[in-house]
């Protein structure tokens, strides 16, 4: 009885430690997130082709947007190769930004939803998706939607 107590009582104390030590790891990849988040933000803004590079799978990444043309609505896509040879600096992007959820999961697969002002008073919200790919977080999808000074972000 006594040996089945002292079992369960360590099973229990190495339960609590392994929930214990996985924020850390999760607080490391937060922050590496976010610094992700942080880098497109400037180098969007900044058209920094190079700084993009180092966050984005280059070869197999895709933007998605919607498209309105009259009535007509669809959704369209560029890779980020493609995106990234038509970059330019926009400098009235990205001030301020905030993330609104971050979310990881099995520790290699990551969600951001985020919100990025522009200094006309339009914003984008933007999603995305990245992956962890040799110990380096990178945005494998970015989706996002643009809205005009006079619509509010919605809930």
């Amino acid at each position: 009885m006594i040996k089945t107590l002292m079992s369960a009582i360590a099973i229990l104390f190495w339960t609590i430690g392994a929930f214990a030590a996985q924020p850390a790891v999760d607080a490391v990849d937060e922050a590496a997130i976010r610094h992700v988040v942080s880098e497109y933000v400037t180098g969007w803004r900044e058209g920094d082709v190079e700084r993009l590079s180092r966050i984005f799978d280059h070869d197999n990444g895709y933007i998605i947007w919607r498209s309105t043309n009259g009535d007509q609505q669809s959704v369209d896509s560029m890779s980020f190769a493609e995106a990234l040879k038509k970059r330019r600096a926009n400098l009235g992007y990205g001030l301020p930004y905030t993330i609104e959820s971050l979310d990881i999961i099995d520790g290699y697969l990551a969600m951001v939803k985020f919100n990025v002002a522009r200094t006309n008073g339009s914003a984008y919200s933007d999603v995305f998706t990245l992956y962890k790919i040799d110990g380096n977080w990178k945005i494998v999808v970015k989706a996002f939607t643009y809205r005009p000074a006079s619509k509010p972000v919605a809930e």
